[in-house]
């Protein structure tokens, strides 16, 4: 879930993902469609968020791919492949935890529509919370022309809303906030400003994750809870994250990273807001659901909106994942290139660069034009 202050290099709990993606997508005349996808990372990057697919139709394209497919298992993202990526070590002359690896997949498809969205399996329980990747091409006879316009659409990741760092920055003023991000002197005053406003987001986004996991029995379900159930709901978690969300641990752990005056850091500062992080998370799963079966919701219903908030923990957390990862396009059309958002043409292609917190709260859409004499 990531509540605490992952934005802040002083403050950071998350290890770097730092994985490069790339993806060729040719278009054929007929409309049928050749795609290859790379990433390349360290091991465990790779295991966590299915940068590539690696079931049908897709077809492992080098050495590396076929290692991890015969040692680790069919994905790039489950807990039985992690599991077996742990249990490897340093075993393996091909996959090394300290050395990047490049996996290589293609596959063909018979029109864009056919295009998966996502890169999980089916199998995945929580796949619609991985990135989402939509395609689209028309083609046009004008003029005596073919026309082709493709677009590849990169859905916006919801990011903001649940992020403590940024309800930060809009409520500390901003030189404080600059001082903060830049790891400055701060005086007691400031600190203690600081302290205020972590208590006050962590508490925030913690109940936004509650209120975001009830949303759809309205907009999807059959409105079985009232407003004021919904209500007792986020109160009940809203109580329990205070009692863990406490001012005094997070002044000691602030201190620990902006420490006053002739004091040194403390190295245990980063590993207690990790435990904060994660006690925070499991008391907002345990408050929630108790507070839907004390408001005697039926057991399937409890069961679906649970699930619902284990999905909002995925998609917070790989986008948190998708920050430092950086990704490349490239499209081949019939034709001539005659226009398009792309940062340049690339051996007759269109290439686009995006880096992965462009993603965050909105979407990216690349368009390129070819015309066909």
């Amino acid at each position: 879930m990531k509540l605490a202050f992952p934005a802040l290099p002083l403050l950071a709990i998350v290890l770097s993902a730092c994985v490069e993606n790339a993806e060729e997508i040719t278009i054929r005349p007929d409309g049928s469609v050749a795609v290859e996808i790379k990433a390349k990372g360290k091991p465990a990057d790779l295991a966590d968020g299915y940068a590539v697919p690696l079931h049908a139709p897709w077809t492992a394209e080098n050495a590396a791919t076929l290692e991890w497919l015969r040692v680790l298992g069919g994905d790039t993202g489950s807990a039985s492949v992690r599991s077996n990526l742990a249990a490897l070590g340093e075993a393996n002359k091909i996959i090394r935890p300290k050395d990047d690896l490049e996996l290589h997949v293609r596959a063909d498809f018979p029109s864009v529509e056919d295009l998966p969205h996502w890169l999980a399996p089916e199998s995945e329980p929580f796949r619609t919370a991985y990135l989402e990747r939509a395609s689209d091409l028309r083609v046009e006879r004008k003029g005596g022309r073919t026309v082709y316009v493709f677009e590849r659409t990169y859905r916006g990741r919801t990011f903001e809303r649940t992020d403590a760092m940024s309800r930060m920055k809009g409520t500390l003023d901003k030189k404080l906030y600059e001082k903060v991000e830049g790891d400055a002197q701060l005086t007691d005053e400031e600190r203690s400003q600081v302290v205020d406003s972590a208590l006050e987001a962590m508490q925030h986004v913690a109940v936004a994750f509650a209120s975001d996991a009830l949303l759809p029995l309205y907009t999807q379900g059959d409105a079985s809870l009232s407003p004021q159930a919904a209500e007792r709901v986020l109160g009940s978690v809203r109580e329990a994250i205070a009692r863990v969300v406490v001012r005094e641990r997070l002044e000691r752990i602030i201190a620990g990273v902006l420490p006053p005056k002739g004091q040194a850091k403390s190295d245990e500062a980063e590993a207690d807001l990790g435990r904060l992080d994660k006690e925070v998370r499991e008391t907002l799963r345990a408050s929630f659901a108790q507070a839907l079966e004390t408001e005697r919701m039926p057991g399937a219903t409890r069961n679906a909106l649970r699930g619902g908030l284990e999905w909002l923990f995925t998609a917070r957390d790989h986008t948190e994942d998708l920050g430092d990862e950086s990704f490349a396009l490239l499209v081949h059309l019939p034709g001539t290139i005659v226009g398009g958002n792309y940062d340049e043409i690339d051996g007759g292609a269109a290439a686009w660069k995006l880096d992965g917190k462009t993603l965050r709260d909105r979407d990216r859409v690349l368009r390129v034009v070819s015309v066909v004499e």
